[in-house]
């Protein structure tokens, strides 16, 4: 009963004592936030363009990266291509009774293209989140092997909102008729995770609980006698821990209230 007892009070308090949310810069020195439920240990961040303004904070048991000033733009009469990269870091990792079992990344970001009435005026971008997810963790215990690695990629949405006219519903607006386009962009990634390494989760037994992420969002954008901006807003991480897990507070309240009614 004790461990029934411990593992309740462990679930009661990250549901009613939720961390306060806390900023800090992001940059090639690791930081690390300490959750109730889930640590986000060696965040780091670097950019070969040149990207910064990187900072996260914890909200709930997920972590959000903000990005102020991700950035490119494209303008001129000649062809003008613009690219903007970084490679967000870090280490994922739960505390027993959670566990990792889902996980959905989710980024956002606006954009703006124009084509003026030349003939050859065109502008257009781009934007791909693709990212490295590593197994380091199962059951509590560190992933002695060498861990296994899988390749994937957000898929990017779009939501066209413009009030110019003639405004097209594009990421690639083009002359000798003027074309415009604006609006928002989503890009979203949600799956089980012990099921991208079914060679290693052979067991319903086995959860689970620390990964390591390596997210590399790519903005471009290109023009010619046109102009052409878009941004990154922000990257959201959550975990979704085990059905199992979540269960344990229900089980763990009836198990206490029985408890107290054999000892009357």
């Amino acid at each position: 009963m004790d461990f029934v007892r411990r593992h309740i009070l462990t679930l009661a308090c990250g549901i009613l004592f939720q961390p306060l949310a806390w900023s800090a810069n992001i940059s090639t020195n690791p930081t690390n936030f300490y959750g109730v439920n889930y640590d986000y240990t060696n965040v780091r961040f670097y950019s070969p363009t040149g990207e910064s303004g990187v900072s996260a904070d914890l909200v709930g048991s997920g972590l959000k990266i903000d990005f102020n000033g991700f950035a490119s733009q494209s303008s001129g009469t000649n062809q003008v291509i613009d690219f903007s990269t970084g490679n967000l870091g870090l280490n994922m990792s739960s505390k027993l009774p959670s566990t990792i079992g889902r996980l959905d990344i989710k980024s956002d970001g606006t954009f703006y293209i124009a084509a003026p009435n030349y003939s050859t005026g065109s502008a257009g971008f781009n934007v791909t989140v693709p990212f490295n997810l590593t197994l380091t963790g199962v059951n509590g215990n560190p992933f002695l092997a060498s861990p296994p690695t899988v390749g994937l990629s957000l898929k990017v949405d779009y939501t066209y909102s413009s009030t110019t006219a003639p405004y097209s519903a594009s990421t690639y607006v083009d002359s000798p008729n003027p074309e415009f386009s604006s609006g928002s962009w989503t890009a979203n990634w949600s799956g089980d995770v012990a099921a991208l390494f079914p060679t290693v989760f052979t067991s319903p037994t086995m959860k689970v609980t620390e990964i390591s992420l390596a997210i590399t969002p790519n903005v471009t954008v290109w023009s010619q006698n046109g102009t052409a901006s878009a941004y990154l807003t922000d990257i959201i991480l959550q975990p979704i821990p085990e059905p199992s897990a979540l269960s344990l507070l229900g089980f763990g309240g009836l198990a206490l209230f029985f408890a107290r009614r054999l000892r009357r």
